[in-house]
Order: structure tokens, then sequence, then C-alpha cells
């Protein structure tokens, strides 16, 4: 699938990472077992340990793939592990990303903002969409609706940007 996206040998990496990281799952478990939950995360309002460790593990392979699918080519990818290993091993790396969301009133509005939509998600996770299902009434959704348009129209990027298709 990485061709698909573009003629370079990042993509291709990409799309074979993502077919490996398939493979433990499929030959790990039966059909009938990855069809037992259909619920990401289970029954509960919280997952098991394990499970939020296996939820954990994927979105960490996953960021990891997403590297080469946004880098113009493979040194660049490397570059970023590079840094993002050494960042991760300074604590001051840390302390300046925390004091840059406490003094940046735009980030803290995009996180309490990213939070709260992962957590509809997450509450709502048994069904299709997080408003499926629900008893409001139509002026109910669409005040819902409404303010989510507004919401991504006030936070919303301002600049424009090159569609990362167009760059091929």
């Amino acid at each position: 699938s990485g061709f698909w996206h573009g003629a370079s040998w990042t993509f291709g990496i990409w799309g074979a990472l993502n077919g490996a990281l398939l493979i433990p799952e499929m030959l790990g478990t039966r059909a009938h077992e990855r069809l037992r939950s259909q619920i990401p995360g289970g029954e509960g309002l919280l997952p098991a340990p394990a499970v939020l460790s296996r939820m954990l593990t994927t979105f960490l392979l996953i960021c990891i793939t997403w590297v080469f699918f946004r880098s113009a080519n493979v040194a660049e990818a490397f570059s970023v592990f590079r840094k993002i290993i050494v960042d991760s091993i300074q604590p001051n790396s840390y302390f300046s990303a925390f004091d840059m969301i406490a003094s940046n009133v735009e980030y803290q509005q995009t996180l309490a903002v990213l939070a709260s939509f992962i957590g509809l998600e997450w509450i709502r996770r048994k069904h299709s969409h997080v408003l499926a299902n629900l008893k409001f009434p139509r002026l109910g959704r669409w005040s819902i609706y409404t303010a989510a348009l507004v919401i991504i129209m006030t936070w919303g990027t301002r600049t424009t940007g090159t569609f990362i298709y167009f760059q091929f």
C-alpha cells in the first residue's frame, strides 16, 4: 500500500511496516477471538492494564510509521528518530515542553478541546459515532453540530499549505 501514496522509499517503508504490524495479530489470534469484542478497550469504563498496554503499544508503533510517511526521504526519517531519542533522555526537553504549554493559552485550549474529543469518543465508543443513538431533540443535535463548527472555525488552521498528495 505504501507506493500508492507516492514513488518514494519512505512510502514503501511505511506500507511495509504497517503490513508487518498486522502479522502478529493475524497469526496470534483466531478469527472468532478477534471478533469477540468489537468495542475498543473492552466493555468496562477503563481498559484492563494488558489491554491499555496493547493500545499504547499500537499507538506508539503507528506513530513510528507516520514518521516515514511524512518524511521527505529515509535520511530525514532517521534524523527525526535521532531527535526523538536524544530529546527523550534529556529531562530539560520535558520541562521546555511543559513551559511552552503553560505559557500559551492557545496550546492549553487546543489540549482541552482534544482531551474533550478523546473523552467523548471513549465514552461513546460502543456506537458508530459520538452522537449516534442519543435521544436529543433535533435542536439539541444541531446545536452540538453548530458548536463543533464554531470550534473548528475558531481554532482551525489559519494558514494554507500544500496538500500532501500534490507534492508528488
